[in-house]
C-alpha cells in the first residue's frame, strides 16, 4: 500500500509536465502558422502607363511605386507573368531579378498578379512594345578630345525625364551634364532615363576623334622685285580647309607686311635683303612654318 501511495505524486508530476510541454509546443506551432499566413491584397492599382515602348537590346525596370497595393504588405507576393502577342517570340522579353531584357522585336504582355484570397488573384497588365529604334537619338555621332559637349547637345532626350549617365572614365570625363573626352577611340556611353515609373537603360557607341591639330600649308610664293606674295591654307587633322587667326613674325626690319587678306600675304622690302618670315596660329603656336625669302630688285 505504501508503494501505491508513492506512485500518485509521481503520476501527478508527469501529467503536469506533459500538459505544460503540450501547451508550449502547441502555442509555438500556432504562432508559426500565423507568421506564415498569406496577406491577401484587396486592391491593386497601376501608376505607370498601360503601354510602353522600349528599344531593342535595351533593359528596363519599374520603379518600386509603379504599383499601389492595398494593404501595402501584400506586395511581397507580387508575381509577373510574360506572354507574347501573336507573331512575337516569348523569348524576346525576359525577366531576371527586377530587370527586363528586350532582346527581340515584338509585343509582350506583363501580367502583375497578387493573391486576393486562397483561390483567387487580382492583376494589372502592361503592354510592352519592343521596337528596333533608339529611345534617344544622337545629335552628335563623334566627339573630340578636350572639346566639351553638354549632354543635351549630344543626345536628344526628353527634358522632363530624370537622366543619369555612365561613361568609361579612362575615355571621357562626365561632370555637370558635360562630356569632356580625354583620349581618342571608340567608347560606350550608357544613358539611364526615368519617366512615368519606368527606368530605361540604353547604350550608344561614340567615336572620339583626336583633338584638332592644324597645319599651315604654303600654296604658292610669288616674288616680284622687292615684293613677295605668299598664298597659304590652314588644314585640320581631317585635311579640311579651315579658318584660323595667324600671327606673322619677320626677323628683318627692312621687310614689312603691307597686305593681309587671307589666304594671301604681301610683303615689301626696302632694299635687297634676306628675311625669315614665320607664320603660326595665334591660338596654337606649335603649328608654325618659317620661310626664308630673298628680296632682290632686278
Amino acid at each position: 500500500m505504501k508503494k501505491t501511495k508513492l506512485l500518485y505524486p509521481i503520476y501527478s508530476v508527469l501529467i503536469i509536465v506533459s500538459l505544460a510541454l503540450f501547451l508550449v509546443f502547441n502555442a509555438k506551432g500556432q504562432d508559426e502558422t500565423v507568421g506564415n499566413e498569406t496577406v491577401y491584397a484587396s486592391e491593386i492599382m497601376l501608376n505607370c502607363p498601360r503601354s510602353i515602348n522600349v528599344p531593342l537590346n535595351s533593359t528596363f525596370q519599374f520603379e518600386s511605386n509603379f504599383l499601389t497595393v492595398t494593404p501595402a504588405e501584400a506586395k511581397v507576393n507580387l508575381k509577373c507573368e510574360i506572354s507574347a502577342k501573336t507573331g512575337s517570340d516569348i523569348q524576346g522579353l525576359t525577366l531576371n531579378g527586377n530587370t527586363f531584357y528586350a532582346e527581340k522585336e515584338g509585343i509582350y504582355n506583363l501580367k502583375f498578379s497578387l493573391p486576393n484570397s486562397e483561390n483567387k488573384s487580382i492583376y494589372e497588365n502592361v503592354v510592352v512594345n519592343v521596337v528596333d529604334e533608339n529611345a534617344i537619338s544622337l545629335n552628335i555621332e563623334t566627339l573630340k578630345v578636350d572639346e566639351e559637349q553638354n549632354i543635351l547637345d549630344v543626345f536628344n532626350v526628353e527634358t522632363d525625364a530624370e537622366i543619369q549617365v555612365e561613361v568609361d572614365d579612362s575615355m571621357i570625363e562626365y561632370s555637370n551634364n558635360t562630356f569632356t573626352p580625354i583620349t581618342n577611340g571608340s567608347t560606350i556611353i550608357k544613358v539611364y532615363t526615368t519617366k512615368n515609373y519606368v527606368a530605361l537603360a540604353t547604350q550608344y557607341e561614340i567615336n572620339i576623334l583626336p583633338a584638332d591639330f592644324y597645319n599651315i600649308r604654303i600654296q604658292n610664293i610669288v616674288l616680284n622685285n622687292l615684293f613677295c606674295t605668299i598664298e597659304y591654307e590652314i588644314l585640320n587633322n581631317s585635311e579640311t580647309n579651315v579658318y584660323q587667326d595667324i600671327t606673322i613674325e619677320i626677323d628683318n626690319p627692312n621687310v614689312q607686311l603691307i597686305n593681309d587678306s587671307s589666304p594671301f600675304l604681301t610683303f615689301k622690302a626696302e632694299k635687297d635683303c634676306i628675311a625669315n618670315i614665320t607664320l603660326y596660329l595665334t591660338n596654337e603656336e606649335d603649328s608654325k612654318i618659317t620661310l626664308q625669302i630673298e628680296f632682290k630688285n632686278e
